[in-house]
């Protein structure tokens, strides 16, 4: 077995895929994921491992800013030993409640518990899950060596050993009895172009529905927004927001049981390309279905040139020749042996093609295979194959004036008319 892989086994035969390496293994709530730290090594990333029916699919995501040591997966969050609290599927940090420990997560009462070590003592730590602020502290005596595995046990009690041969069992009024009523959030998006907009824009509308009993309180909405784009906007109903490394943090509050909330996320695109957007929503309080707290939304952005507008691009260029076949613009620049081609779409440059001359003349052949350069500085010609933007041809004309003009015949790709004076 490989070392600190994680292996699925049936009725005691392994299945074939294992996952890993990782320690600190929580599952979610559902099964769906089971989650750990990266093991062998000290790094802070998250490994995702998903069962499938010949074992794991693996995958390492950012999370944490510190090793998490041991890991607790409770109403769609990650809490590390070092008191970090993380999302799993988005791959964000959500916040840190300063603390390293042995922990234990309470979502019904929305409470979080660690051991943490003050001097020589042992203090057993409450902390409210809605704000990750500390609500109580209470010294355990007798506690020898290191305490681990600190779990919930009965309506107010917790349970931890030590490593010096120790199980204490700790009726504690940090342990309230107090449930939490269950919220059910859902979340789900649409997308469309706004081809109405001033510029090209892509709306993702996200709808965060309560169909729990309770009220959801200290809603966390987060936003893995389309990459590369050139500009957002995001509108909230109510709340706040607060953009780390990218990714949209959204604090919405509340929702009371049968309500809903829409967020929309505004965001302007400059290339043809695929966009994706994905969301996961979560709260303070208990969720029992977890199934339908992200999403992801893909889409087709189209950038187009729009009727009336002008783009610009600094480029200083002798003279230049459109292929209707590939939709690309040549372009001689000048002062170099170059010649770029642009996309016309959005007039920016894609690449350039080194020649031998001074592009001061081009002409593209009807077929869009070839475009032939010409230099007002000597008699040479070149043809370049356009799908292999590469020098296929070159020939010198049998005088030595300078070359004032090139144009391709009609329907004959390989006969060039040239001028000369």
């Amino acid at each position: 077995m490989l070392f600190r892989s994680v292996s699925i086994y049936d009725s005691g035969l392994s299945r074939s895929n294992r996952g890993g390496p990782a320690r600190g293994l929580t599952f979610a709530s559902d099964g769906s994921a089971l989650f750990g730290y990266v093991a062998p090594g000290s790094g802070t990333a998250i490994v995702r491992m998903w069962p499938t029916a010949t074992g794991f699919r693996t995958e390492n995501v950012s999370s944490f800013t510190s090793a998490p040591g041991d890991l607790k997966f409770s109403n769609g969050r990650l809490y590390s030993s070092t008191g970090q609290v993380a999302d799993p599927l988005a791959g964000v940090l959500i916040g840190s409640m300063n603390v390293s420990g042995s922990q234990a997560i309470d979502d019904a009462a929305g409470r979080a518990f660690y051991l943490a070590q003050k001097g020589s003592a042992w203090e057993l730590r409450s902390f409210n899950l809605a704000s990750l602020q500390p609500i109580s502290t209470q010294t355990v005596a007798g506690v020898l060596g290191t305490p681990g595995n600190l779990i919930r046990c009965g309506a107010d009690r917790l349970a931890f050993r030590t490593s010096s041969n120790q199980v204490f069992v700790v009726r504690s009024p940090l342990v309230t009895t107090n449930i939490l009523a269950p919220a059910n959030l859902a979340v789900t998006q649409t997308v469309i172009q706004d081809f109405a907009a001033a510029s090209e824009t892509l709306r993702f509308t996200m709808t965060i529905t309560n169909r729990g009993s309770g009220a959801a309180s200290n809603i966390l909405l987060i936003i893995k927004p389309p990459s590369p784009v050139l500009s957002m906007t995001l509108q909230l109903p109510q709340g706040t927001s607060t953009n780390i490394g990218g990714n949209y943090l959204c604090s919405l509050g509340t929702l009371p049981a049968g309500q809903r909330l829409a967020i929309v996320l505004n965001t302007v695109i400059t290339n043809t390309s695929s966009y994706s957007n994905f969301v996961s929503v979560s709260a303070a309080v208990p969720d029992p279905d977890l199934s339908n707290n992200n999403s992801l939304a893909t889409v087709q952005g189209l950038f187009f040139q729009r009727a009336d507008s002008i783009s610009r691009t600094p480029m200083s260029v002798r003279d230049l020749a459109y292929d209707h076949v590939s939709d690309r613009l040549f372009a001689g620049m000048a002062g170099s042996n170059l010649v770029a081609w642009l996309d016309p779409q959005t007039a920016a440059v894609e690449g350039a093609i080194p020649v031998s001359v001074s592009p001061d003349h081009l002409a593209v052949s009807d077929d869009g295979q070839y475009l032939y350069v010409g230099s007002t500085s000597t008699s040479l010609v070149q043809r370049i194959h356009i799908p292999t933007k590469a020098v296929d041809l070159n020939f010198t004309l049998p005088v030595s004036f300078p070359i004032r003009a090139i144009l391709v015949l009609p329907g004959q790709p390989h006969a060039l008319a040239v001028a000369c004076s």
